[in-house]
């Protein structure tokens, strides 16, 4: 008995019309998934990838930008949209190419503002391992010089 509220099955079904070629059924069946879960990163690439296999490729990444907006990170999906841009390039070799659309552009922004951040992060971190090393190396320097003094010279330990 089928489940019509699965949302995988007709995620899977969809992977199964692609592989036979049937793209129209599988971009269907992917647009019953997301509509079932929107959440559900997997329906928004098998739904880019029957429009690009249909040719429909402003639709495939307009597909793949909605998707991206729930998880920017996903590497399918960004895989999924280089594709598509390349097939857009070789479709269209009389566009411009040294002019980004506005995407693009704002798609280079966003990565700029993320690597600023990371680096942001990365000296942040660099200077907390710094600050341990040296806290490390204050406590070997004790330690050395705890364990060259002679057994008579009384030792007090500190409580707390």
């Amino acid at each position: 008995e089928l489940n019509g509220k699965n949302h995988i099955f007709y995620s899977n079904r969809s992977a199964c019309h692609s592989a036979l070629g049937n793209h129209s059924e599988a971009s269907k069946d992917a647009e019953k998934c997301i509509t079932l879960d929107p959440n559900f990163i997997k329906g928004y690439f098998r739904l880019s990838n029957a429009k690009m296999e249909l040719g429909e490729l402003k639709e495939a990444m307009q597909v793949v930008v909605d998707g991206l907006k729930i998880d920017s990170s996903n590497v399918d999906l960004n895989r999924q949209m280089r594709n598509i841009r390349a097939k857009m390039t070789a479709e269209n070799p009389n566009k411009k190419k040294d002019v980004l659309d506005k995407q693009t552009f704002e798609e280079i922004q966003e990565l700029s503002h993320q690597i600023d951040a990371s680096k942001r992060e990365l000296a942040e971190v660099s200077a907390l391992l710094q600050s341990c090393a040296r806290e490390q190396r204050k406590t070997q320097l004790t330690k050395a010089e705890i364990s060259s003094l002679s057994e008579e010279v009384k030792l007090y330990r500190a409580v707390g």
